[in-house]
């Protein structure tokens, strides 16, 4: 019943809602809602998301993250599955880094999942799209040391 938003992912995570103006009802603004000291073992800043979608298997939200190298020509991008708790939306888990295709801007556009596979939908220099199938082992979690 409510639009959830990641504003940020560490130090701290930040998760808020975007809350309607009663008085004013074409007016929002931001309630910040779970505050978590979440620190992944990258030094790059960890940004976007896909969708998020529930994962039956482990009970919990997860979601794509990316991560970009500093100083790297063509820059290089790299992606990660995050899991959230399904009662606090903490972030306690994460896959390996990956990238798709090449080192270069891939960017994820949105992601599903079926017992077996995660399905990606990716853009390449923002055009070049693609479709990726992913099995699920591939990505298996590592716990966060929160």
């Amino acid at each position: 019943d409510k639009l959830y938003v990641i504003y940020r992912w560490s130090n701290p995570f930040q998760m808020g809602t975007i809350e309607d103006s009663r008085e004013n009802p074409s007016a929002a603004s931001w309630k910040l809602r779970y505050t978590y000291p979440v620190q992944f073992p990258y030094k790059e800043e960890i940004r976007g998301s896909t969708n998020v979608v529930y994962d039956k298997t482990t009970q919990m939200y997860v979601a794509m993250v990316h991560l970009s190298v500093e100083d790297t020509l063509p820059k290089q991008y790299y992606h990660m599955l995050v899991w959230l708790d399904e009662e606090t939306y903490k972030p306690v888990q994460y896959s390996k880094l990956f990238y798709f295709d090449v080192y270069g801007p891939e960017f994820c556009l949105s992601m599903k999942q079926t017992k077996e596979q995660y399905i990606f939908w990716i853009s390449r220099y923002d055009q070049d799209p693609a479709t990726f199938f992913v099995d699920r082992s591939t990505l298996d979690p590592n716990r966060l040391n929160i």
